[in-house]
């Protein structure tokens, strides 16, 4: 550990180690809570390849409550191909090949549960996004640098920066350190924090093509098609722009001696014509990449002042489109805890909750991908072969996105047994995220995920008028910021399903976390509902008990 003596150059509240798609997130989710963390990538820029490009709708979401929606549907506007819009899934033998299933023919509607939809967008539009809108809200960013080292200090850490291009090192003093630095975690190396899981599942090579697939499309929109053939079995075809840019994933054997360089020209162009079905087709071969598919999940997500995000926490194959969704969903829900330490208003403990939380989503998610891998991208066997890995049985889309379950220290307990929940039948139970609805603002309908994002908020049923002052000077007695709204006067419920999605009555009310996730809900107003808010109020904070429990019901 360092000396007091030791030269410290600069000091912040957060250090974020890693600027790509989860790392930016954190910067950008911090600084909408008002912490401006100082955040370090070794690449001189942000991502200049696609890369990851599915946003699935709860991760539009939380860009949306820092408003990133906008921009996102411009981005995806300008860069997703012609072909994919609007466009499915299918399986089949050769991309022209008659006899295909379809895994998705199309995007669902999804006005019921949410106000969002996909956004097929790459990441290297979207890493400009985050970037520019987390340093507007006050986050610092320095690219070409790189963390080579940290050790403890008695209040966080002290870390050792490099400036990649000059070898010129200085100090940074944190109270806190996320490492998103990707699934090769330097940070988590240094800790010893082991994984578990299937752990390498294939290794891959992507290879861009181009060649004119409208002939082999015959008028089909499609964002993916999995191939399955002796020439190229398990393969992957893509489209990647609109001049006729393709990606061609096929598996690769380094521990069989294979290299990028036995992928010569030519034998590029025999696979991609094997993928299409067309013997004749024109390709120019473009870049080779190597990669690889794992299924694996940190041992814990927090080890004192350091915290584990994105693929430093947990890796899984790309199928479904899960993993940089689940990272930076990581980095929302750890951000508002953050923050609300950094204020004085949470407990350390909220930050154990981030492990509680998001290490078992990160399983289940994990088991959930690695299982659409194998049915989709196995090696070998007709279309639709394969099948979840150790048994786990496959959950819909929708509940993944949308049904995931916390327990932790910071919700209230309830007597729920289910690993998941229903979106299409919110219940309003404690540790799921707030059912969306259409209320009245007054201004015309908003969402009602719209009123989350920032505060804790009370929402308040419309025969609960004294939740209204109660929630205020519980709140004010605690120093913590809430916001308090109620139906029937803030809010109008033109639908009728306040009641019945938050399951509780007309007197009742739920206090929803800054990420939209219900932390408590009393079906009825009490005798006291003033110690019962600030009960609920120091649950969700990990805030020492005042001796109270919180009001509990049972689902």
């Amino acid at each position: 550990m360092p000396e007091e003596s030791t030269q410290v150059a600069e000091r912040t509240e957060v250090l974020v180690v890693g600027g790509s798609l989860v790392g930016l997130a954190v910067s950008l989710f911090l600084a909408h809570h008002g912490t401006q963390p100082l955040l370090v990538e070794r690449r001189p820029s942000t991502a200049t390849h696609p890369r990851a490009w599915g946003f699935n709708p709860r991760t539009m979401e939380v860009l949306r409550s820092v408003g990133l929606q906008e921009a996102m549907l411009a981005a995806e506007e300008a860069g997703i191909p012609d072909v994919a819009r609007d466009g499915g899934l299918v399986m089949a033998e050769t991309l022209v090949a008659e006899n295909c299933r379809w895994l998705h023919t199309s995007l669902p509607d999804l006005s019921a549960i949410s106000p969002n939809q996909w956004v097929f967008c790459g990441q290297d539009r979207v890493e400009p996004l985050l970037r520019r809108r987390a340093e507007e809200l006050g986050s610092r960013h320095c690219f070409g640098t790189e963390l080579v080292g940290f050790e403890r200090a008695p209040d966080g850490v002290v870390a050792t920066l490099r400036e990649v291009s000059t070898g010129a090192t200085r100090t940074v003093a944190a109270r806190y350190l996320v490492a998103a630095d990707g699934n090769r975690s330097g940070v988590r190396e240094r800790l010893g924090i082991g994984a578990q899981g299937q752990g390498r599942l294939s290794h891959r090579l992507a290879i861009n093509f181009r060649a004119d697939l409208r002939p082999a499309l015959r008028g089909r929109q499609i964002v993916i098609c999995y191939v399955r053939n002796q020439e190229v079995p398990g393969g992957v075809i893509m489209p990647v722009d609109n001049a006729n840019g393709w990606l061609l994933d096929v598996p690769f054997d380094p521990d069989a001696g294979e290299t990028v360089d036995d992928y010569t020209d030519a034998r590029c162009v025999c696979l991609a014509r094997a993928a299409v079905g067309d013997p004749d087709l024109a390709v120019e071969p473009g870049e080779r990449q190597p990669w690889l598919a794992g299924a694996a999940v940190a041992e814990r997500f927090r080890d004192g002042a350091v915290l584990l995000a994105g693929d430093a926490a947990h890796v899984m194959p790309p199928t479904g489109a899960m993993g940089a969704n689940t990272g930076i969903q990581d980095a929302h829900n750890l951000a508002w805890k953050l923050a609300a330490v950094l204020r004085g208003e949470a407990g350390d403990e909220l930050l154990s909750t981030y492990d509680a939380e998001r290490r078992p989503i990160a399983e289940r998610t994990v088991a959930q991908a690695a299982a659409r891998f194998a049915a989709r991208s196995g090696p070998g066997g007709p279309p639709g072969a394969g099948g979840p890995p150790n048994g786990a049985a496959l959950v819909d889309e929708l509940t993944i996105w949308f049904g995931y379950r916390y327990r932790s220290a910071a919700v209230a307990a309830e007597n729920v047994i289910a690993q998941w929940a229903d979106p299409r039948h919110p219940t309003g139970a404690p540790g799921t995220r707030a059912p969306q609805l259409l209320l009245d603002s007054g201004g015309g309908r908003i969402p009602s995920l719209d009123l989350y994002g920032s505060a804790p908020v009370l929402l308040a049923g419309p025969g609960g008028d004294a939740w209204r002052d109660a929630a205020r000077r519980a709140a004010g007695r605690l120093g913590a910021a809430l916001e308090v709204r109620q139906l029937g006067r803030d809010l109008g419920d033109p639908e009728g399903r306040w009641s019945s999605a938050h399951g509780v009555g007309r007197t009742g009310a739920v206090l929803v976390r800054p990420d939209g996730v219900i932390g408590w809900r009393a079906q009825s107003l009490p005798a006291n509902p003033e110690r019962l808010v600030e009960d609920a109020l120091r649950r969700i904070l990990c805030r020492p008990s005042n001796g109270h429990q919180p009001q509990e019901v049972t689902s």
